[in-house]
């Protein structure tokens, strides 16, 4: 099976300046919350307020380790690389 990479917004009305520049990284489609969460992998993605705007799925460990190099040579910060998510992702990212 393919690996894929699926991404959708959680809060429309917050939508970080960033969203953009992190579309173009992640090439992935946009899905419904539900097909993203059937991912096995997820990433939380603040926006500059602090709340986690958008949800990105990845359905294999390598395709995940990848993306998160890649997002990470891009500037954006991994802040669960320290410590255990307390949120229901298994990384959160913000720039």
């Amino acid at each position: 099976m393919k690996e894929s990479i699926k991404t959708c917004l959680l809060d429309t009305s917050s939508i970080a300046q960033f969203d953009d520049e992190l579309m173009r990284i992640i090439e992935c489609e946009e899905a419904s919350a539900q097909e993203v969460e059937e991912q096995h992998m997820h990433i939380g993605v603040r926006n500059e307020q602090g709340r986690v705007y958008r949800l990105i799925g990845v359905s294999g460990m390598g395709l995940y380790g990848k993306l998160l190099i890649e997002i990470q040579y891009f500037g954006f910060k991994n802040e669960s690389q320290d410590k255990i998510p307390r949120e229901r992702y298994d990384d959160i990212l913000m720039k």
